[in-house]
């Protein structure tokens, strides 16, 4: 009877503390390792020893192997946030030439442009979801850094989705004007956000509040009933859109001091 206990009560240690602390857990693996040699006849003392001495050992090769190689989540958390600036780059520029151009659509340029943020984002989640275990700092983002980054991105993204989704599949809409030009301008802030999540030297930066005021009197000063629609949603989503950018630049800026 005690021996079942002993084994359920390892098992619960190593199940319970696994998520909250390696240290617990591997001692209780290491535990159970002389418990189990304890009951073949062996002296526990000698298997503790020989146990915690190799366990130092692996441990002492493994961080070795790091040292030599690194392989830090922590490190590449910041070129992994630059390639999802990218592809929120690409589609900011697809969704507004829609606006501004929407015979010249393509769904499937759409659909490819949407899947690399999903992969990347996952990428970037991931990466820092093993990076807050790391003990490993310096310049760059952290992953508490690259996730708020990542959050204020994903903002401005389901802005322009907001945007994206008036026309639906309507490919005879009229144009809107004065897209173009606030495109070029997000495209501009995309790339500054790129370079200073990557520890780059950042392009010139825009200002992105001058931009969407343009872009709001040039919408304002059409009259027409078939765009209205369209326009009060590009007025409204453009103003959180470069709400969002700006906060990204914000938790940026000081990233690579």
């Amino acid at each position: 009877m005690w021996l079942s206990l002993t084994v359920l009560a390892y098992a619960l240690i190593a199940y319970l503390t696994r998520p909250v602390s390696m240290l617990v857990f591997a001692a209780a693996v290491s535990g159970f390792t002389v418990f189990q040699i304890d009951l073949s006849g062996e002296s526990p003392v000698a298997a503790a020893f020989d146990r915690g001495a190799c366990t130092l050992v692996g441990a002492a090769l493994a961080i070795g192997f790091y040292v030599l190689v690194p392989t830090w989540q922590t490190r590449r958390l910041g070129d992994l946030l630059g390639d999802l600036v990218d592809a929120y780059r690409d589609y900011a520029r697809l969704s507004l030439d829609r606006q501004a151009h929407p015979a010249d659509y393509d769904r499937k340029v759409m659909h490819a442009a949407i899947d690399r943020i999903r992969a990347r984002r996952a990428a970037l989640t991931s990466a820092a979801d093993q990076a807050k275990a790391e003990p490993v700092t310096g310049p760059g983002p952290l992953s508490a850094d690259a996730l708020g980054a990542e959050a204020a991105l994903s903002r401005a993204g389901r802005a322009l989705v907001a945007v994206n989704a008036t026309l639906g599949r309507d490919e005879q809409a009229k144009g809107l004007a004065g897209v173009d030009a606030f495109a070029d301008s997000l495209d501009t802030a995309y790339l500054r956000l790129a370079a200073l999540a990557r520890g780059a030297a950042p392009p010139r930066g825009i200002d992105l509040s001058d931009a969407v005021q343009r872009l709001d009197l040039r919408l304002a000063a059409v009259d027409d009933r078939e765009t209205r629609t369209r326009r009060s949603v590009l007025r409204w989503e453009s103003d959180n859109l470069v709400e969002a950018l700006d906060d990204a630049a914000l938790l940026m800026a000081g990233w690579n001091d």
